[in-house]
């Protein structure tokens, strides 16, 4: 997904994609803060730096992930994590 794709959408509560595979680029849910839960079903293989930065609300995350690198800062405040899922077996997590 694109940088900053969904930067400050400060209304998104939830997000599903099906089949988005690839990378979760730099700032895409920054500042998302009522994003609550998100589930993506394609093969994520990155979740660069910033990725979900300041998604206070966030609590719920599945992913399916295979050797997935996670970017510095990918989940700086996000306070309310507490389930992080991933439906692949995640071989390496990076910084």
């Amino acid at each position: 997904m694109f940088n900053g794709a969904f930067f400050q959408c400060s209304n998104l509560k939830s997000f599903y994609g099906p089949s988005i595979s690839g990378s979760l680029l730099q700032g895409c849910f920054q500042g998302c803060i009522n994003l609550e839960s998100v589930s993506i079903g394609g093969e994520i293989s990155t979740i660069s730096s910033a990725c979900f930065m300041w998604c206070y609300k966030l609590s719920d995350l599945t992913l399916n992930c295979s050797n997935v690198t996670v970017g510095s800062g990918a989940f700086y405040s996000c306070s309310s994590l507490s389930n992080i899922d991933f439906l692949s077996n995640a071989t390496s997590i990076g910084a």
